[in-house]
């Protein structure tokens, strides 16, 4: 059985970032994967969402969104 980390109210976070602006939180006791990169805020304990509320305001990949506004740019041509 796996544990959520997210349900110990113990369990120590840190958000990243990837290249394609996705955040992520992961817990300290997990190796962070290659893809994400500095820790934003790391060592916060009974992590609550409102940081990336504030700071992940778009959902897309970066890739996406650039795709999207290259469209629309010539779509309005």
């Amino acid at each position: 059985m796996s544990v959520n980390p997210f349900d110990n109210e113990g369990a120590t976070l840190s958000a990243f970032v990837n290249d394609e602006k996705q955040y992520g939180l992961w817990s300290t006791f997990v190796d962070v994967a290659s893809s994400w990169r500095g820790s934003l805020r790391s060592g916060f304990s009974r992590c609550t969402p409102e940081y990336l509320y504030k700071n992940w305001t778009n959902i897309r990949p970066k890739a996406l969104r650039e795709r999207l506004a290259q469209h629309r740019r010539t779509a309005g041509q």
